[in-house]
């Protein structure tokens, strides 16, 4: 399980590593974010150490993650008011379909860190700190995705309300998933740190 969990690591460095070469070499080239998200989650999913616990859950938050973000980009209730980009692949209604991946990279990741960080501790506090992380993880993508085109923001700028909404559907999504999970995913963990460093290595060379 070690080695599937060391490879699988790897796996995402090697990505990463590829990704952000592709970045500084010509800005078109993140039309294919989506395909690094798409390797992320499936890298997170097999190495789900309770998957037929945990499926129900994750297929919520990734039908949970498009339905807030199709709201979010039909009425401005949500978020604030911002279109996606082409960067992200084909859109159903606006949304594209891998940004509900996204979501469960996101909660994956914050959730392992935050069990790592609080294991003795119940769902609700692990649940509450993985909220944040993924709001300071939104934080930095920010810019960067404004950038490439992945999203954008009316009038270039990003409202507050965007991270008070994170927040709430970040705590909720975490929670639903501690439900039926442990939150130990060694590969998530890893993840949380190389999508720090990668973005904030963007923003560097931005």
């Amino acid at each position: 399980m070690k080695s599937k969990s060391n490879i699988s690591i790897g796996v995402l460095i090697l990505f990463h590593l590829i990704g952000l070469t592709l970045f500084i070499l010509d800005d078109s080239n993140s039309k294919l974010s989506w395909l690094n998200m798409l390797v992320c989650s499936t890298v997170l999913l097999i190495n789900e150490k309770n998957l037929s616990g945990s499926i129900l859950p994750l297929f919520v938050i990734f039908l949970g993650g498009f339905a807030i973000e199709w709201i979010g980009t039909t009425s401005g209730w949500l978020f604030g008011s911002y279109q996606y980009g082409s960067a992200l692949g084909p859109k159903i209604s606006g949304v594209p379909p891998i940004i509900g991946l996204n979501w469960i990279c996101i909660i994956l990741a914050s959730v392992s860190v935050s069990h790592l960080l609080l294991s003795k501790s119940g769902n609700s506090l692990k649940a509450l700190l993985a909220a944040f992380l993924a709001v300071f993880m939104d934080f930095l993508i920010e810019p960067v995705a404004m950038h490439f085109d992945m999203w954008q923001w009316e009038n270039d700028r990003i409202p507050l309300y965007n991270y008070i909404c994170w927040f709430g559907f970040s705590f909720l999504f975490a929670f639903i998933y501690l439900r039926t999970s442990t939150g130990i995913n060694r590969p998530a963990q890893f993840l949380y740190l190389i999508w720090a460093l990668f973005f904030l290595a963007i923003h560097l060379i931005l």
